[in-house]
């Protein structure tokens, strides 16, 4: 089994060569945790049940990425493009979006609805 450090590298390499290597690998669940990916193009990216918890995706191009089962727990998605993305029973427990955990927001929306 590969080290995190050689999924990072992989991914790094580009978007082709990740989802080849997905394709080759469907056994294995990608580790990512705290990966700084600032920016980064992961347009139509296979993350699907990768391991992203604490992971800075700031910014970055995750449209149309599978993140089905991803584990974003306490991820850093601050103006990440998530259009088309595929989230079906993604961990989003304490997401970040603009400086506030997913679980931050959803309550400051319940208590100021019924105002």
């Amino acid at each position: 089994m590969l080290s995190s450090h050689n999924h990072i590298d992989i991914l790094k390499s580009g978007v082709r060569n990740w989802n080849k290597w997905r394709k080759e690998n469907r056994n294995v669940r990608p580790d990512l945790r705290g990966v700084e990916l600032r920016r980064a193009d992961l347009q139509k990216a296979n993350l699907e049940r990768a391991n992203l918890a604490g992971a800075d995706l700031e910014r970055a191009n995750l449209a149309g990425a599978d993140l089905e089962r991803a584990n974003l727990q306490q991820a850093n998605l601050q103006q990440a493009n998530l259009n088309g993305a595929d989230l079906q029973e993604a961990n989003l427990n304490w997401l970040r979006f603009d400086g506030h955990s997913a679980m931050q927001q959803y309550r400051w929306e319940e208590e100021h609805q019924h105002g």
